[in-house]
């Protein structure tokens, strides 16, 4: 029964950041005129949440390997349910940007500490089987959440979608305050509690470690693009409703779902360096398709992103898997640097979803040429460098 009740939080914290970013995505167009605001100042309740987001790993992650995981998780889900209140009952857009920085902390927090409670658990083959399973039921969320929210906005306004955020919140605490603590007290590190805070300077000093994270976080932006754009492109580009955009979003989180599941089995088949070549290469050549066919229609555009779909969702579990090979201590602090790095990588993809393009379509394609070029470019380097140490790669 314990072990079903950490997958069952396991699973639920993984599924927290996007399902607290994708439930509302449908009410978007919606809540602009409703707030008598721009997309840009509402956009920011995203990316802003992904700053925001950001800074809860950095001061939680870390105090983590001190305190242990249990006593980091309950008071971050706390704030998660506080604010999704908060958020419900905001009076403008500016005090539910308020709100949201504020979730976004206890969100930050329960991400780190979700890698970290399974590294805690597994090591090895097992960690990486786990990450991929993670991964797959986590992407349930972005599948569920749109059309959840369409669901709700059938009925409702968008304020009952962040009462159903404090309810998941709600489901979390419980799991999180009958769960007994996975770091165990010999694993546990003696620094004070603002050392903690500089032990996680290593990793960022770690040039091998900072440039593999950097590479890696560059070629995701162009699908945290889409998925802020999504909406409007949808929405205001090809003129569907609520509900026919949240048929299209989900068709791509389902290929996502498939991806994660697949991610074992072909993960064995290749190696590090061939998988990661070719989910980059895969990227490039979807960009491509959006760049060139994208604008031609809802259904072309949905097509040229499978790809894009696959080959993200792939690429984050081995990301995960090969910078937690970096260090065998401190996974606290390791989790909190690569999910900082990732999450400020995927707050840029959001500022540049949140420009008014007016040709969506085009837009997300150029972006995802430019950002896999690169992305690429800099995988290569690495291959051929000889100052960089990379664990995995050296099997």
């Amino acid at each position: 029964m314990g072990k079903v009740r950490l997958l069952l939080l396991i699973t639920l914290l993984s599924m927290c950041v996007p399902f607290s970013m994708d439930i509302y995505m449908p009410a978007l167009p919606a809540m602009v005129v409703e707030l008598e605001t721009s997309e840009m100042m509402l956009n920011s309740t995203i990316y802003l949440f992904q700053l925001f987001m950001a800074v809860g790993m950095i001061f939680l992650g870390p105090m983590s390997d001190k305190y242990g995981r249990k006593k980091m998780l309950v008071p971050a889900a706390a704030i998660y349910i506080i604010m999704s209140i908060c958020c419900a009952l905001a009076p403008s857009v500016e005090v539910l940007v308020a709100c949201r920085m504020v979730q976004a902390l206890g969100v930050g927090a329960m991400m780190t500490l979700c890698t970290a409670i399974i590294d805690d658990v597994s090591e090895g083959g097992s960690r990486e089987k786990m990450l991929g399973l993670n991964q797959a039921m986590s992407l349930i969320a972005p599948a569920v959440a749109p059309l959840l929210g369409a669901a709700i906005l059938t009925v409702f306004s968008w304020r009952a979608t962040f009462v159903a955020l404090a309810i998941f919140g709600l489901a979390v605490i419980v799991l999180a305050a009958s769960q007994r603590e996975t770091l165990p007290l010999d694993a546990r590190t003696d620094y004070p509690a603002l050392g903690t805070l500089r032990n996680l300077g290593q990793f960022f000093r770690d040039r091998s470690y900072m440039t593999l994270l950097v590479v890696t976080t560059i070629p995701p932006i162009g699908y945290m693009v889409f998925l802020m754009a999504s909406s409007y492109l949808y929405q205001l580009q090809f003129g569907l409703s609520q509900v026919e955009y949240s048929f299209f979003y989900s068709a791509n989180s389902c290929l996502a779902i498939v991806a994660a599941l697949l991610y074992p089995a072909i993960r064995a088949r290749l190696s590090t360096r061939a998988f990661m070549t070719s989910i980059l290469c895969i990227l490039l050549a979807s960009g491509l398709l959006e760049l060139l066919f994208g604008a031609r229609g809802p259904v072309a555009f949905m097509i040229c992103m499978l790809p894009t779909a696959f080959a993200a969702i792939s690429l984050k579990p081995l990301i995960i898997s090969m910078l937690l090979q970096q260090t065998t201590r401190d996974v606290g602090a390791s989790t909190a640097a690569l999910n900082f790095v990732a999450t400020i990588s995927n707050m840029i993809g959001f500022i540049l979803g949140s420009v008014a393009w007016g040709n969506w379509a085009l837009a997300v394609g150029s972006i995802m040429v430019i950002v896999c070029s690169v992305g690429l470019i800099g995988w290569c380097s690495i291959l051929h460098s000889k100052k960089l140490h990379i664990v995995s790669l050296d099997e």
